[in-house]
């Protein structure tokens, strides 16, 4: 479902006057991170004739995959330098009635105005804030549901699935966020990198190569937290 809504939304269909393209990241890793979300809430309360009572200490922190946090940080990073860069650049550049000009030479250059600006950059800041939201109060779900059964054998089985949850939601936000970065990348790219080599601005050529090293950083690490999230070994093992 994300692949389907990421290639209608990259055919530049528009979206409250947003660019497709802008937003076919971040659509993707929502309809993923839906998933996982939806999956998680709707686990069962386990059933037993037989309960009985621990005390235990969990914490959220305790169950998320501490080898990827820099990553995502990094990402997390980026990506908001990237949307700081296009904030300022749209509120030092008044858009016109029909976008930004720039003047390269004898010729000018005009962008659309629903390319850039606050609208796409407010967009892709909500989505990621919003869906953070969200993960939260299922990862406490997650680290406070009932264990699944007594014992030592049940509490490592109960462990290996409540780490799995954990680090399926853990991931699957890391690809919101990878893919968030990849495409907001790819637009700045296609919006300045024809300007960058052509006019005289000094800042369009370091954009345009932040916008290539944010390209390779979002696309590489995007792969990566995927091939992660669909290869849990938590719940094979916990299974078996």
């Amino acid at each position: 479902m994300g692949l389907v809504v990421a290639a209608l939304l990259a055919y530049h269909l528009p979206i409250l006057g947003l660019r497709g393209d802008w937003l076919a990241g971040p659509a993707f890793g929502a309809v993923v991170l839906a998933g996982v979300l939806a999956g998680e809430i709707s686990v069962p309360r386990p059933a037993s004739d037989l309960r009985s009572a621990t005390l235990a200490t969990r914490q959220i922190r305790d169950y998320l995959p501490r080898g990827n946090r820099t990553l995502l940080a990094v990402l997390l990073a980026a990506l908001a330098a990237l949307l700081t860069a296009m904030a300022v650049l749209a509120v030092s550049h008044p858009v016109g009635r029909r976008g930004i000009h720039f003047v390269c030479g004898d010729v000018t250059e005009i962008i659309p105005a629903a390319s850039v600006g606050m609208p796409a950059v407010t967009a892709t800041t909500l989505t990621l804030v919003g869906s953070a939201a969200l993960c939260l109060p299922v990862l406490r779900k997650i680290v406070g549901r009932p264990p699944i059964a007594a014992g030592s054998e049940g509490a490592a089985r109960d462990a290996a699935l409540r780490e799995g949850s954990a680090h399926a939601v853990f991931y699957a936000w890391g690809c919101l966020l990878a893919s968030s970065l990849f495409t907001s990348a790819l637009v700045v790219h296609v919006l300045f990198g024809g300007l960058a080599y052509a006019c005289t601005s000094w800042w369009l050529t370091p954009m345009d190569v932040a916008a290539y090293l944010a390209m390779a950083m979002g696309g590489s690490a995007f792969v990566y937290l995927l091939t992660k999230l669909t290869h849990q070994p938590y719940y094979r093992q916990a299974a078996a």
